[in-house]
Parts: structure tokens; C-alpha cells; sequence
């Protein structure tokens, strides 16, 4: 009777296991299906999460490229919006920045440039062997006349650009300076924030560019333009006062020889201090000025 009633249960037992191992297949079945629905939609939001997270760093040029579209798909479309939004901005920033700091070295020695934009108020700096360019170009009242307004910001920025190429060319430090007696002023350095033993040698040679740089302005405006410069060497110091006003203000050895080379140089000349000739009177041809004072002459 045993016998027959196992027998009898065999059936029920084999559809048991069956189902038991059915059951197993499927909740594994199952358990891999959830895994990879989970990770088809999860994946999307990893990788906006990771996109998110590289722009977070400051990495504007993170792609963001929807997917799908879903909700998602709309989430990382307005991120890649935003994301552009702000790539322009940077963009309009870095070049306002460096319009800024062109302006900075045309009214600051480029030392004192960085100490301005971490916001410095006050700065001095000192030199030992500086020489020290002393210009003055007269004759623009004319362009800026009623009659030749438009004609002066043409002039100025043509002035300014190929005093920025003799600049670049001779490392010169350069920016012009407001005072109330007429014309442009100029202030030129070598060999302040970046030491040369031959600065008096590449200030010679921009104030010579200077001079025919006015004369090529001269004949393109038919102004009457004419400019006077001044060179001497020696030390020097150099302060930035950063009040209501920005100023630079210099002293020392070469910027008093230079002011009192002023009075005694006249339209079109470069008058030199005695140091300077001293530097420079194998290279160059001289006249002599005064007892203490040089005119460069300009090669023929």
C-alpha cells in the first residue's frame, strides 16, 4: 500500500520540483530583467549626472546630448541650454577681461597690471638700471576740431597700435599720462618689470620707431604733428596709488634727469642724459645738447 501511494504521489512531486525550478528560472529571469531596466533607466540619468558634475568642475565644453524623449531627454536638452548660456558668458567675460587688461598697460607699468586685478591699492617697485622715455607729440588739438572730430579716434588708434608693436618689439613698457599742458604724453620704461642690460640701446631704438611713426601719422592726416622726447638712465621707483583716482607716480634718478631734459629739447629731436650717451655713443650719432645733454640724431 506504501508502495502504491508513493507511486501515486510521484506525479505530484516531479510537477513540485518542476515548478520549484521554474520558479527559480524566473525569479532569476526576473531578477536580471529588473537589473537591466533599472540600468536602462538609470544610465541617462548617470550620465547627466556625470555631465553635471564636469561643468560643476568648471569643464564648459561638457556634450550634453539627450538620449531619449522623455523627461530626461527634456532635463539634459535645457542643461545643454544653460550649459551654452554660460559658455557664452565665459566667453564674453575672458574678452571684456582682456580688453581691460590692454587697457591696464596703456595707463600702467605691466608690474603693477596684476596687483590691480587682485585689487591692490598701493604698489611700489623699485629699479636700479632703468632707462626712461620722456614723449610728448604735439599738434593733435587740430584733430579734434569740429571740422576733423571723426578724424582723432582714427589717429589715436592707429597711434596706439604701432607704439603696441615697436612696444612688443623692444619690450617696452608703456602709457600715457594726463597733464594739463597740451598734446599727448607719453611715459616708455625698459628694463623696470623685466630687467635688460641693453635697455638703453631698445629705447633708442622706439623712440627713433616713434619718431617715424609720427612723421607716417603726419603725412596720412596732413596734421601738423611733431614730437618731443627725452631718454635717460639710472634708477628709478615707480608707485601705483589706487584712490578716487588711479595714478602711477615715479621718482628717482632717471625721471628727474628726464624732466630736466624737457626744457631744453625742442619738436622732433630726441635729447639724451649724458648716461645714456655714455651707453650709447658707440652705436649711435650724437650732437651735443648742453654740458650734461645729447640729441640723437636720426639716421639718414
Amino acid at each position: 500500500a506504501e508502495i502504491r501511494a508513493a507511486e501515486a504521489l510521484q506525479p505530484f512531486y516531479t510537477l513540485q520540483n518542476r515548478l520549484l525550478v521554474l520558479s527559480v528560472l524566473l525569479e532569476i529571469v526576473f531578477a536580471f530583467s529588473a537589473i537591466w531596466i533599472a540600468n536602462w533607466l538609470v544610465r541617462p540619468i548617470d550620465k547627466l549626472v556625470s555631465s553635471a558634475r564636469i561643468v560643476d568642475d568648471g569643464d564648459l565644453n561638457a556634450e550634453l546630448q539627450p538620449s531619449s524623449q522623455d523627461e530626461i531627454g527634456e532635463l539634459t536638452k535645457s542643461l545643454a541650454g544653460i550649459v551654452s548660456d554660460l559658455r557664452g558668458y565665459q566667453h564674453d567675460l575672458e574678452a571684456r577681461n582682456h580688453e581691460i587688461e590692454r587697457l591696464s598697460l596703456t595707463i600702467l607699468p605691466t608690474l603693477f597690471v596684476p596687483s590691480v586685478h587682485k585689487g591692490v591699492t598701493q604698489f611700489t617697485e623699485n629699479s636700479q638700471q632703468v632707462t626712461i622715455l620722456l614723449a610728448t607729440v604735439q599738434g593733435v588739438e587740430s584733430l579734434t576740431s569740429d571740422s576733423n572730430q571723426e578724424q582723432f579716434p582714427l589717429f589715436f588708434n592707429e597711434l596706439a597700435s604701432q607704439l603696441d608693436e615697436h612696444a612688443r618689439q623692444y619690450d617696452i613698457e608703456k602709457f600715457f599720462t594726463g597733464t594739463a599742458e597740451p598734446g599727448l604724453h607719453l611715459v616708455a620704461l625698459c628694463g623696470f618689470s623685466v630687467p635688460h642690460l641693453d635697455h638703453a640701446r631698445r629705447s633708442a631704438d622706439f623712440a627713433l620707431a616713434l619718431l617715424r611713426t609720427i612723421d607716417h601719422l603726419q603725412n596720412l592726416y596732413g596734421s601738423s604733428l611733431q614730437a618731443t622726447l627725452v631718454l635717460a638712465s639710472g634708477s628709478m621707483t615707480a608707485a601705483m596709488i589706487n584712490g578716487s583716482q588711479l595714478a602711477v607716480k615715479v621718482w628717482g634718478e632717471a625721471p628727474q634727469l628726464a624732466y630736466r631734459l624737457k626744457t631744453v629739447a625742442h619738436p622732433g629731436q630726441i635729447v639724451v642724459s649724458q648716461s645714456v650717451y655714455d651707453r650709447l655713443h658707440e652705436f649711435y650719432l650724437f650732437e651735443r645738447r648742453t654740458e650734461n645733454s645729447w640729441t640723437l640724431q636720426k639716421p639718414a
